[in-house]
């Protein structure tokens, strides 16, 4: 019987096919391995299926939940909830990626806290500049 992971990566994914491969290498490159990844395909219809269910997720637990229609990405983050077997969720859209660390970061820090939410940064990454998206 398989453990459960302590961290669940829900995917929302729809018409990704030139951003999926990134934002799944942001997943797998972490060297962080107590997780599950739900990809959640909210109908899309180019090459994102395809290009998710090709790439190695070097042994982490990986499965994709289809929509047969576009419902959004709220609706796609509730299935992502809904599907999710870890202990915390965090959510990654398909045009995103993880920094190097962070899902050890956010372990670390969840683990120390008993709060019910942890907000995290992001960058921006635009025409060559990164911003960050969260106060100092």
């Amino acid at each position: 019987m398989a453990s459960t992971p302590l961290i669940t990566v829900a995917v929302a994914m729809y018409q990704s096919e030139d951003t999926i491969e990134a934002a799944l290498e942001s997943i797998y490159s972490q060297g962080f391995d107590d997780l599950e990844v739900v990809i959640v395909n909210d109908g899309s219809t180019d090459g994102s299926v395809k290009k998710a269910e090709g790439f190695d997720s070097r042994g982490i637990p990986t499965r994709i939940v289809t929509h047969r229609e576009n419902r959004g990405l709220g609706p796609s983050r509730n299935t992502g909830i809904n599907e999710a077997t870890g202990r915390y969720i965090v959510f990654l859209d398909s045009d995103d990626e993880l920094l190097p660390g962070s899902l050890s970061h956010i372990a670390e820090v969840a683990g120390a806290s008993t709060a019910d939410l942890l907000l995290v940064g992001c960058v921006e990454r635009k025409r060559g500049k990164d911003r960050p998206m969260h106060p100092q």
